[in-house]
């Protein structure tokens, strides 16, 4: 078994030859972690890109041409190469489209109730009538002009990964939405541009992308023409060289933007460097850019900048010194087996631990502030509440709110990491949370009032302000 012997004597392992055997290894290379796993094909020779969906089997070996319209701010690349007959045959077909969906379009126009009681198509007289209906073939003209090549071009968010607070900041409010931004973009390859081009809008709706009937908006954006079905929010596309891309609006626009001023994944330092140790043909491809681990290095010591704990000054001043570099992987088919191989930098694997090592030991701390945030939303809740579904025509005290149900009856009335005041009149109220034990379970102070926007500071144990920043849900 030529691949299988190869990974084992790279891995130090013995496997035995038996239809499934997995050979694993771990070492270092270059300055990375490899992660090597060796799965032995099945005898038919299919695989299947992901293993418990087992209808995606891979097409040929593909190169990541893929990356060559990707934008090069692309956080998370997949590329891989899909069985386009194989997937429409097993998985999609006359599933694909919606009989009764087909036959509304069919009698359009008819009087209410037409062909009610009637028996439905078969699925070969349901794929027969879209095609006749829409003017296309499945077979003979949609996959014969898709390239085995397909991808996924996205950011990330770093909540997905990060040891601390989830999720990014919210858009502020009445700040206009850009033109163009990075988004989640569906590129791949095509055999032939030009009659993808003409049938596409149509594939959109017999698929149930579009609605019949949806219109088509057209733009032009650095030469490039960008269509959208429908409503602004509706599925867009472009054709771009032999490349097809598919997204919402603006981030297509962010794609041809970067593929127009060639600041694609491709021509990207920090790409190329990544993936240098890759074979030039694969079956899947993936990149992970390091800004996930950068955004959670720099939350952590955002959040944890005042700990007066040594062992975590020490950690943060590990952070401050933290080098970073893209992960990677590949699949390749090696005839016997398929290699799956992972590299992770250990510069990355070193802050992302550096990292979670803060917020475990900073962890009473955070979670303290955490909890108090979500009391002051509680209580503010309460309040409105209070006023508004209670027709009280004011806000509160807490005892009020208690007596009314809207607060347990024991709320706040045992030992908390945190001081709680209200002052509530006819039209405004203010609660403030003031860590009791400044340092130890929480260092910010937080305010909320009637706008429900929560702030907050260190105040080394005093209370909170006005003029604190937003602190994000």
């Amino acid at each position: 078994m030529r691949g299988l012997s190869r990974i084992m004597q790279s891995a130090g392992l013995g496997v035995p030859r038996i239809p499934g055997a997995v050979a694993l290894g771990v070492g270092l290379d270059r300055g990375a972690l490899a992660v090597r796993l060796a799965v032995e094909n099945t005898p038919d020779g299919t695989i299947a890109l992901i293993p418990f969906l087992p209808n995606i089997v891979s097409g040929p070996p593909v190169t990541a041409t893929t990356a060559e319209v990707a934008p090069a701010d692309a956080e998370l690349f997949v590329a891989g190469s899909l069985d386009w007959t194989h997937l429409y045959n097993s998985t999609l077909g006359a599933a694909s489209v919606n009989p009764a969906g087909v036959m509304s379009v069919m009698n359009a126009g008819g009087e209410e109730g037409e062909g009610k009681g009637e028996p439905q198509p078969t699925a070969d007289e349901t794929i027969a009538l879209v095609e006749k209906l829409f003017g296309f073939k499945f077979k003979e003209d949609l996959l014969p002009s898709l390239g085995n090549e397909v991808a996924l071009s996205m950011p990330l968010d770093e909540g997905d990964f990060a040891p601390g607070p989830r999720g990014r900041p919210a858009r502020k409010e009445g700040e206009k939405e850009p033109e163009a931004e990075p988004g989640p973009v569906f590129i791949a390859t095509l055999n032939n541009a030009a009659k993808l081009r003409e049938i596409l809008p149509r594939v959109f709706v017999a698929l149930g992308f579009a609605a019949p009937g949806a219109p088509q908006v057209p733009e032009k954006r650095e030469g490039v023409e960008i269509r959208t079905l429908g409503a602004s929010d509706g599925i867009s596309y472009a054709v771009i060289d032999n490349f097809l891309l598919v997204g919402e609006l603006r981030a297509v626009r962010h794609c041809v933007d970067s593929y127009s001023s060639r600041r694609t994944l491709a021509a990207s330092n920090d790409y190329r460097d990544a993936t240098s140790w890759q074979a030039k043909q694969k079956l899947v491809h993936l990149f992970v850019s390091d800004a996930i681990v950068r955004r959670a290095v720099d939350e952590t010591r955002k959040r944890s900048a005042g700990s007066t704990d040594a062992v975590v000054r020490a950690l943060l001043a590990q952070l401050e010194a933290a080098e970073y570099a893209p992960a990677s992987y590949e699949a390749t088919n090696e005839g016997d087996v398929v290699l799956h191989e992972m590299r992770l930098p250990l510069s990355l694997v070193k802050s992302y631990a550096t990292a979670a090592a803060v917020g475990v030991k900073d962890a009473p701390v955070l979670m303290g502030e955490n909890s108090a945030v979500q009391i002051l939303h509680h209580i503010a809740a309460a309040e409105h509440a209070y006023k508004q579904e209670k027709k009280k025509g004011r806000f509160g005290t807490l005892e009020e709110l208690r007596a009314e149900g809207l607060l347990e009856k024991d709320f706040l009335t045992g030992e908390t990491e945190y001081r709680f005041e209200l002052n509530a009149g006819a039209d405004k109220f203010e609660i403030t949370a003031t860590p009791k034990n400044y340092g130890k379970t929480g260092r910010r102070s937080f305010r909320i009032d009637e706008s429900l926007t929560v702030r907050g500071a260190d105040h080394k144990g005093e209370r909170a302000t006005p003029d604190d920043p937003e602190v994000a849900p």
